[in-house]
């Protein structure tokens, strides 16, 4: 059996991690002989959501709740894999590190949803985290499975080690984020100080990104937004000092798929975690929505394109284009009964980029993706019970693509069906 060391690190997508990457130097070296996962996606846009939905491999849970603070009195059947393992002997625990008061209180009652025989230690201060989880290693007799977070970098954190000598907020976001990895590495150290290292493996997560109101100011919840690619697409990487060199996989996996992943690692077991498709969102089914604060969202994803729906309606994203959903290609289409029609005006513009772009094969597999990811998020949404607001069939038209100008669009047809008469007349 080898020890499992499960690490939160708040707050971090791709986007962010691959954009800064000289914040996470120890992260950086794992990686160079671990597996990176580069199509894992995280479940939701909420922390306690996505911590729910690995330890219990199960995005339903929950669902019933009318809060997100409603968890803590939901009567819950699964085992959580803490749960699993202790039944096989483990010593669990979790480190909820940056949280004090009712903060820390409301995380040791997530502790116990999860698992009523897990132990949990919840402080900010370095030197006692480094002591508290150095003993319990070293002491402990067990294998052992242990769940880190550190609260530091999320944007909401006012803790003591808040650095306030950073100058301006470029260097306080570079502190957040330097400050986990750091984390990282002092719990690398703790597990080799204690002589376990070659048993253990790290199963490292980002839970989100924070967007800062890209898409919207949202009450000023930055976790609230909709699970759009730049905030769900997140890094997994798991270490283990029995790997030589580095591997990146492209299976598409979800937080919920971690529970799986744990498994096999801790006893060996080899349950299949790959996927077709991914579900995320950022509000329970049930949960109510506010007015100009929560557009309650879904999203799906294959790993090539990401359609998101929202109660403005569907809007579809090439993830390898356009990580950050600036372009719903959805709008190149109308959408009446069912199905989707190309806006040939868009061949007509000024320039000729949305033509050439546009080809009959792109249009094709955009009508395809559409279909089929419709068909997979309306399954998903249907399993999941009733949801508490109204979702438009139709295509969000909100950041609607427009024509240059409608006289533009005019002169350009003519221009275009002209030019062969102009040019013979020269000839």
């Amino acid at each position: 059996m080898k020890n499992i060391v499960i690490v939160h690190m708040e707050s971090l997508s791709n986007y962010i991690f691959n954009m800064h990457r000289e914040f996470f130097p120890f992260l950086n070296n794992l990686m160079k002989k671990g597996v990176s996962y580069k199509n894992y996606y995280s479940t939701a846009t909420s922390t306690l959501m996505v911590i729910t939905d690995l330890f219990f491999g199960d995005t339903s849970i929950f669902e019933k709740s009318d809060f997100l603070e409603d968890l803590y009195t939901i009567d819950v059947n699964k085992k959580s894999v803490f749960s699993v393992l202790e039944e096989q002997g483990y010593f669990t625990k979790f480190y909820f590190y940056g949280y004090t008061g009712k903060e820390r209180d409301s995380f040791f009652k997530l502790g116990d949803i999860i698992s009523h025989n897990s132990y949990a230690w919840g402080d900010d201060d370095s030197d006692k985290f480094v002591a508290e989880i150095s003993e319990d290693i070293k002491s402990t007799d067990k294998p052992f499975a242990l769940f880190v977070e550190d609260y530091y970098s999320h944007i909401a954190y006012s803790g003591y080690r808040k650095n306030e000598s950073c100058n301006g907020e470029k260097e306080a976001f570079a502190d957040r984020y330097c400050e986990i990895d750091r984390t990282l590495l002092r719990t690398y150290e703790a597990v080799e100080k204690a002589g376990k290292l070659q048993d253990t493996v790290f199963v490292i997560y980002g839970d989100h990104g924070d967007e800062y109101w890209f898409h919207g100011f949202h009450g000023g919840y930055t976790h609230a937004i909709e699970p759009r690619e730049s905030v769900c697409h997140c890094p997994l990487v798991v270490w283990n000092a029995g790997m030589n060199e580095g591997e990146t996989k492209d299976e598409l996996l979800s937080t919920k798929d971690i529970y799986n992943i744990c498994l096999n690692l801790a006893l060996g077991e080899k349950k299949v975690i790959a996927n077709n498709y991914v579900f995320m969102r950022n509000l329970f089914a049930r949960q109510k929505k506010y007015a100009k604060m929560f557009n309650k969202a879904y999203a799906v994803t294959d790993g090539d394109y990401f359609l998101l729906r929202t109660m403005k309606g569907f809007s579809l994203y090439i993830n390898s284009i356009d990580p950050m959903s600036c372009t719903n290609v959805l709008s190149f289409f109308s959408y009446k009964g069912g199905k989707l029609n190309y806006y040939s005006d868009f061949n007509y513009c000024v320039s000729g980029h949305y033509k050439n772009f546009m080809s009959e094969n792109i249009i094709r597999e955009i009508e395809e993706e559409f279909y089929e990811l419709k068909r997979e998020l309306d399954t998903y949404m249907n399993s999941i019970g009733p949801i508490r607001c109204k979702y438009k069939n139709c295509i969000d038209k909100s950041r609607k693509i427009k024509l240059n100008n409608i006289f533009g669009v005019k002169f350009r047809r003519l221009y275009l069906k002209i030019r062969p008469l102009i040019k013979g007349n020269i000839g």
